[in-house]
């Protein structure tokens, strides 16, 4: 299996997981401005989650977090605004970024993943 793949069953598993825990999915593979968004889930108590899918086959948990550095989450943010400039129905909602960890079959989920950056 390539990354690419990997990536994909990764994000499929993420997709299950928030279904599982009473997310509603609003968009997968949101893609604009040269950066892509995994996934946007509504959860259960209504604020809009920008879900970034991080699938490790080797190395630790922490590994998943190196690619989530300050200069990709400036283009996340990017991607994040033309989403909302597309579906202005969100816009004035609670929103967060997560991130799913995905190592085999386990899975964990990181809430307000930007808490605490400076862009």
């Amino acid at each position: 299996m390539n990354t690419k793949e990997i990536g994909r069953a990764g994000e499929e598993k993420a997709v299950q997981w928030l279904i599982q825990n009473n997310f509603k999915i609003i968009s997968r593979n949101f893609y604009k401005r040269g950066f892509e968004i995994d996934i946007i889930a509504e959860d259960p108590k209504g604020t809009i989650r920008f879900v970034e899918v991080k699938t490790i086959v080797d190395g630790e948990i922490e590994d998943a977090f190196v690619s989530l550095e300050a200069r990709n989450m400036r283009r996340y943010f990017n991607g994040v605004e033309a989403f909302l400039c597309e579906n202005p129905i969100y816009r004035y909602r609670e929103m967060a970024m997560d991130a799913l960890v995905i190592k085999g079959n386990d899975i964990s989920h990181y809430e307000n993943i930007t808490s605490g950056l400076v862009l």
